[in-house]
């Protein structure tokens, strides 16, 4: 695994954010493409798979870059499908690094059931699910959990566009009935893997998300007046602007925790924490901007949208948090 040093990182960090900034508008699929041409897509792909290796810390700025700049996203579910695939279908990787071929991985509250070869229930919320080739998840095996990876033309399997105000992350809820999958991990700690890399850079996502909206509610206050003062200067505003930076930076030292340590209980907690404080950081600045924050000039209302769906799919962190020992470390 590579370890990048500090000028690496932000010479990582400017190329992504480059990269991003000419995809702003693009479809989920150009995004994909272009990070896969840039090289970007195997970032935590073994290099035996054609992927970099990169360690946490470095992945965490790629997808932080594109965080800053995109509203759209899916990058963190592309580079963990990729990752997973290494494991589980090692011969096929190279055509989801390259961009040959799009998957997304998606953990859901209720995992499908893996009886006799054959795959049973529903994965719902998947993100872009109508549009990849590719369901990386994890079912049930019995005693055990195990990664998976489902063809989305397979025999037996449906899916519908889930209901939603979001369009630009449209979501499916995917129905298995007695599908053979594409393959089957066997790896002892593969499910833990995915678990920790799911769970490490949503939180690096909603964390970068969270400060960029912060910041942006400081820049407003900072520069619109009222009865000739800046309004930061009301005592009110800024208590209400304190409380909230104490929230972004507590999720910005459990995300650096998590990332460091590599350890699935850290990576669980911090996400745990970004879901249960981040929608409250998100609505409170959108109150601080007032008319303005539902006009597309100050998108705040996007923002808050998409900070509560991901916080409302991310149960995982909840219902698993109780059953998992905190220093349960995986190794990736």
């Amino acid at each position: 695994m590579i370890h990048l040093d500090e000028s690496d990182l932000g010479t990582l960090r400017n190329t992504v954010s480059g990269i991003a900034t000419n995809l702003s508008e693009a479809p989920y699929t150009d995004l994909v493409r272009r990070a896969a041409a840039e090289g970007l897509l195997g970032a935590i792909v073994p290099e035996g798979s054609g992927g970099l290796d990169l360690d946490a810390p470095s992945a965490a700025v790629i997808v932080s870059s594109f965080a800053e700049v995109l509203l759209t996203d899916g990058i963190v579910e592309a580079l963990i499908a990729a990752r997973m695939f290494a494991h589980t279908m090692p011969e096929f990787a190279p055509a989801l690094v390259e961009g040959r071929a799009f998957a997304t991985a998606h953990l859901p509250r209720i995992l499908p059931q893996l009886s006799n070869g054959k795959l049973s229930g529903e994965v719902l919320h998947v993100p872009f699910g109508a549009e990849v080739d590719y369901l990386v998840t994890l079912a049930n095996d019995g005693n055990r959990e195990v990664v998976i990876i489902v063809e989305m033309t397979a025999p037996g399997v449906s899916w519908r566009v889930a209901p939603g105000l979001d369009l630009e992350r449209p979501h499916a809820h995917v129905i298995l009935g007695k599908v053979q999958p594409a393959s089957v991990s066997l790896e002892d700690g593969a499910a833990k893997e995915m678990r920790f890399w799911l769970a490490a850079l949503r939180t690096v996502w909603f964390s970068t998300n969270i400060r960029k909206i912060l910041a942006e509610t400081v820049a407003h206050l900072t520069t619109r007046e009222q009865f000739g003062k800046p309004l930061v200067t009301l005592p009110v505003l800024r208590q209400t602007l304190a409380e909230q930076q104490l929230l972004v930076e507590n999720l910005g030292l459990l995300s650096e925790d998590a990332l460091q340590r590599c350890e699935l209980g850290a990576a669980l907690t911090a996400l745990e924490y970004a879901v249960r404080t981040g929608p409250g950081v998100a609505e409170k600045c959108l109150h601080l901007f007032g008319g303005m924050g539902f006009t597309w000039e100050m998108p705040m209302h996007r923002y808050l949208r998409r900070i509560r769906m991901m916080a409302d799919t991310n149960y995982a962190a909840a219902d698993r948090l109780a059953t998992l020992d905190p220093l349960n470390a995986v190794t990736v």
